[in-house]
C-alpha cells in the first residue's frame, strides 16, 4: 500500500515532531511552550512550566555569580518587568517595581510570586490550584478567591522575553525554529526565528499598536 502523500505543511509539522523527540536544552522548552499556548486550547500551565525552566537556565547567564537560582530567578525577572507588561497588556501599561497585593494584605513582587508557582509546579503540582488562576485573557492580578491570574497574554510576553533575550543568542536551534513558525501581533505575523535576540523589534511593534 502506497504511504499518503503529505502536504508541505503536514511535513514540517512532522519534522518539528522528531527534531523535539530528540533535542534538549531551551530551544525544545521553548518550542514546547510555544505549541501548548498556540494549541486550539491553549495548555497555560504547561506553557508557564516550561518557560520557568528557560528562566532559570537565561538567568544563570545574566547572574553567573550569584549561587542561590532563587535569587537569580527573581532578580531576572525583575530586570524585565518593565517589557514583560508591556508585552502582556500589548503596550498599554509600562509598569516599574510593582507589586501585587492579594487579599490577606500580602504585597509581592511578580517575580516572587512566579517562582513560588515554579516551585509548587515542580515539587508539589497539588498545591497550584490553590495559588493560580489560568484564563485565556489578559486580566491581572488575583481573583476574589485570592488566586494569582496568569493570563495567555502574560504567558506570551514571558516567551518573547526569553526569546527576545541577547543571552540566549545561539542557544536556540534555527533548525527547529524554522520558517513555519510565527506570532501574530499587531496584525502583523512575526517568524520567531527573526526575533531571536531582538527585543528592540518586538517592543517597537507594541509601541506602534498604539
Amino acid at each position: 500500500m502506497d504511504e499518503p502523500k503529505l502536504t508541505l505543511e503536514q511535513k514540517e509539522q512532522l519534522k518539528s515532531i522528531r527534531l523535539l523527540s530528540t533535542g534538549t536544552g531551551i530551544s525544545k522548552r521553548l518550542m514546547m511552550a510555544f505549541s501548548d499556548f498556540r494549541g486550539t486550547i491553549p495548555q497555560i500551565e504547561d506553557s508557564l512550566y516550561q518557560l520557568s525552566s528557560v528562566v532559570d537556565s537565561t538567568s544563570k547567564l545574566h547572574f553567573p555569580n550569584e549561587n542561590s537560582s532563587k535569587k537569580r530567578f527573581e532578580d531576572y525577572l525583575d530586570q524585565v518587568e518593565t517589557d514583560l507588561w508591556y508585552f502582556a497588556t500589548n503596550g498599554k501599561l509600562t509598569l516599574i517595581d510593582s507589586k501585587f497585593n492579594d487579599n490577606n494584605g500580602e504585597s509581592k513582587k511578580f517575580s516572587e510570586i512566579l517562582y513560588k508557582i515554579r516551585c509548587s509546579s515542580f515539587h508539589d503540582p497539588e498545591e497550584v490550584e490553590s495559588m493560580v488562576l489560568f484564563e485565556d485573557g489578559n486580566r491581572l492580578g488575583h481573583t476574589s478567591d485570592n488566586k494569582f491570574i496568569i493570563s495567555l497574554n502574560l504567558t506570551i510576553a514571558l516567551f518573547l522575553i526569553l526569546l527576545t533575550d541577547e543571552k540566549n543568542i545561539g542557544r536556540i536551534d534555527l533548525n527547529l525554529f524554522d520558517d513555519t513558525h510565527f506570532i501574530e501581533f499587531n496584525d502583523t505575523k512575526h517568524l520567531l526565528n527573526e526575533l531571536i535576540g531582538k527585543r528592540d523589534l518586538v517592543r517597537e511593534s507594541f509601541k506602534n499598536m498604539n
